[in-house]
């Protein structure tokens, strides 16, 4: 980023492209309008505020940082400066200041943390002040506008500056500016031979609030840095911003990988057709997965068809939209198409009439799900394909019309296969769906391959996304099936990490009523081969649990403890204390160190094997670290995080959310990363890390830290200095050690007896398994049941 003619305040200075300035508490105070007071309180306040980089004898800060922390803090009411919006936030006024972006040139290959971090802000307070009372639908429409400007018609964008600049000098009324915003939008299109319709753009633009200009201003200097494939994290993050409802949200993208995985190979001239086009972002996913035949799509609403024609343009192609209706049926049919892809509205309704003609029969008129599903068949040509998103009642419903239709689905080859997914994979719904996979109706094929992908995976923004492996698992498996290369026990072998696959004939599947729900076929059934797992005398199987169990056992009977001479209160003199002990507080005892912020983490987060596990407030369990699947950083980014890495024996504490559980690090840890909402207490040298951890798992300690952690923030939350002022007392090293030899034995103790109860749990899920399938008989009981 390059400073403009008007440097800021106190230091004028020019930035290449790329760097992230470090800056001091002076000019942060300078830039945010605030006393260099007001920004020190913010540092001792909030465990989350950026740590401080080491520049010489000066602690400075990196802007970024500092950006991003201040943009979830709105300027009061009554410190706001004249003609400042409201919600303006001190972010926004350091941005002002140090001009960042003004004059950027164009960076197409923006890496993936600065993109998103821009994203968050285009949708954050700036994209709530310009929105003002107009629709989250207008709001999206300008954006895309701007990008597609930004990428495909270079003079507009340069008179669009201009445009903001003189509206900024002359503070005219934002609401024109919007509306020339809007034909230049439209200027634009016209060049690129998009259909033109400059009024209804410019209303739709005029009609966001009439938001400040200088807010305006500084969204088109975030969308300057914006690459064209953006286009799809936009719609993304719309539909998490804006909740639409199922008819106007979009396909999520981990969904558009898969369905573009499974049916577009690059290079193909096919025909690519979606009749419910939606933002086009299924067409623009088969562009990047080197589709490049002709494109053609439908949709009821009118802005939505623009942005899918925008979409596809900045990705290079052109598509052919017509506005169509939600009861595409209706009309007359076609275009037909060589391959179909959609996500039509789910469990809508309409009425019938008598003169519809079906391929296979009417549905129900209180659902229109087998009215798409016969519309998409209709609309394909000879040997065409087809992928639709079906919610999963569409499979397996009742309704006898859905069942005959089904019927004659599978009787002329028309269902090909079908694959069960995980719930949340939309942003405005957790209802779980399927892919079907479709061909033009034909010969009646001899099977039908049911897929599911299992597990947990990624889960991002509290929305559940398909991972890489589980794609890639699904494609092979179609192309084995395909092939026919393979039987079942490859099918399965495919999937095993993932889900489960079975190829079945269409004579079960007539058995099961037509059912096409992948659960009737991929049940969990319960293998000979499990017999092995479980002995003939269960108990037999925990024998080492129990062993270790015992062990912890008999060495916590040897401890022995007596009643102190000297009953310690709160108020206690030193004097009153037993030979040895002093008062202090617990900053004397240890260094305290607060994790890295959840900025810092996310922007080298990796799912490499061979990175650096980072230590979450979730893996602190029974003052142990316990996790299976630690989140990783990139080892190489990892190196500038040295100061947050763990040593056998640090005690970790929860400084966030629920705050104060412990946890004492252990050799296998060792060299593990600090996270965010942790701190680090590091005993000084005379201080038993053992005894430290008893002092903070205290009940005492755990009340005085939940007090002040619930009074300081609407979150709960303690601060590095709070903590340190912790008043504890310090026996003799030698009884530290004492204390904390005894603690740990209970701990090892308590460890055993919870690793047995795991154990003992899972024996009885594999036991009852075999016995309610017939696997195992019962022989001896230790008494007769009554």
């Amino acid at each position: 980023m390059r400073s403009d003619s008007t440097a800021p305040p106190d230091r004028g200075r020019e930035w290449s492209a790329g760097t992230d300035p470090l800056v001091t508490r002076r000019e942060i105070s300078d830039w945010a309008g605030v006393s260099r007071e007001t920004v020190t309180i913010w540092q001792g306040r909030h465990a989350d505020f950026p740590r401080p980089v080491a520049d010489g004898a000066m602690e400075r800060f990196r802007l970024s940082e500092m950006l991003v922390w201040l943009a979830d803090r709105p300027v009061p009411k009554a410190q706001r400066r004249a003609g400042e919006p409201d919600g303006i936030t001190y972010a926004d006024r350091m941005r002002r200041a140090t001009r960042l972006s003004a004059n950027a040139g164009p960076r197409q290959q923006a890496d993936h943390a600065a993109a998103e971090e821009t994203l968050t802000e285009i949708f954050g307070p700036l994209g709530r002040r310009i929105r003002g009372g107009g629709s989250e639908a207008a709001y999206l429409h300008f954006v895309v506008g701007l990008l597609f400007l930004r990428h495909r018609d270079p003079a507009s964008w340069a008179g669009l500056r201009d445009d903001v600049r003189i509206a900024t000098d002359e503070q005219s009324d934002p609401r024109q500016l919007m509306r020339r915003l809007g034909r230049r939008v439209n200027v634009g299109r016209r060049a690129q031979g998009l259909p033109s319709a400059p009024e209804a753009t410019a209303d739709t633009f005029s009609a966001l609030g009439g938001p400040a200009v200088e807010d305006v201003g500084q969204l088109i200097r975030l969308c300057e840095d914006l690459p064209p494939e953006t286009f799809r994290d936009l719609l993304g993050r719309y539909d998490l911003w804006a909740r639409p409802d199922g008819r106007s949200s979009t396909t999520p993208r981990s969904l558009v990988d898969l369905m573009t995985a499974l049916f577009v190979e690059p290079d193909s001239n096919v025909h690519l057709h979606d009749p419910y086009g939606r933002a086009g972002e299924l067409l623009v996913g088969a562009r990047l997965a080197g589709g490049s035949g002709p494109l053609s799509a439908a949709g009821p609403d009118p802005d939505m068809c623009r942005l899918a024609e925008m979409g596809v343009n900045l990705h290079g192609g052109q598509v052919h939209l017509t506005l169509g209706s939600e009861t595409p049926w209706l009309g007359a049919p076609g275009p037909f198409a060589d391959l179909i892809l959609t996500n039509p509205p789910f469990n809508a309704s309409s009425a019938r009439r008598p003169d519809e003609r079906w391929l296979f029969g009417p549905p129900p008129p209180g659902n229109d799900n087998y009215a798409w599903l016969q519309h998409v068949l209709a609309s394909l040509k000879p040997g065409g394909l087809a992928a639709m998103l079906m919610p999963n009642r569409a499979a397996a419903s009742d309704d006898p019309r859905e069942q005959f239709i089904r019927q004659r689905m599978i009787e002329t080859g028309a269902v090909e296969f079908v694959v069960a997914l995980p719930r949340r994979l939309f942003a405005t719904t957790r209802v779980a769906v399927m892919l079907w996979g479709l061909r033009a109706p034909g010969t009646a094929r001899d099977d039908v391959l049911f897929v599911e992908v299992r597990g947990p995976g990624p889960i991002v923004d509290n929305q559940r996304r398909l991972a890489a492996a589980e794609i890639d698992a699904v494609t092979a498996c179609l192309r084995l099936w395909q092939t026919q290369a393979g039987g079942t026990a490859d099918l399965a072998e495919v999937m095993s990490k993932v889900g489960a696959a079975r190829a079945v004939p269409t004579a079960q599947i007539a058995r099961l009523g037509y059912s096409l729900d992948p659960a009737e076929y991929l049940a969990p059934a319960t293998s000979l081969d499990c017999l092995v797992r479980v002995p003939s005398c269960p108990a037999t199987a925990l024998a080492d649990q129990m062993h270790a169990a015992h062990t912890a056992d008999e060495k916590a009977a040897g401890i022995v403890l007596r009643s102190g001479d000297t009953a310690i209160s709160g108020d206690a003199a030193a004097d009153d204390l037993p030979d040895g002990w002093s008062r202090a507080v617990l900053g004397d005892l240890c260094a305290i160190q607060a994790g890295p912020s959840n900025q810092v983490i996310k922007k080298i987060r990796s799912s490499a094997a061979d990175g650096i596990p980072v230590v979450l407030p979730r893996d602190l369990q029974d003052r142990r670290i316990r996790t299976d699947s630690p989140q990783m950083v990139a080892r190489v980014d990892a190196t500038e995080m040295t100061r947050f890495a763990l040593r056998e024996d640090d005690i970790l504490f929860v400084r966030t959310g629920t705050v104060g559980p412990v946890a004492r690090v252990r050799a296998a840890e060792a060299d593990w990363l600090l996270g965010t909402n942790l701190m680090r207490l590091r005993a000084h040298e005379g201080v038993n890390p053992g005894y430290l951890l008893a002092l903070l798992s205290s009940r005492p300690a755990q009340e005085w830290i939940t007090r002040r952690a619930e009074s300081a923030t609407a979150i709960p939350s303690i601060s590095t200095k709070t903590l340190g002022s912790l008043p504890v007392l310090l026996p003799p090293l030698a009884e530290q050690r004492r204390i904390g030899a005894v603690l740990s034995d209970l701990d090892d103790q308590i460890a055993a007896h919870r690793a047995l109860a795991d154990a003992a749990e899972g024996l009885r899920a594999e036991v009852a398994d075999q016995l309610v399938a017939g696997l195992l008989i019962t022989e001896t009981l230790s008494e007769e049941p009554r």
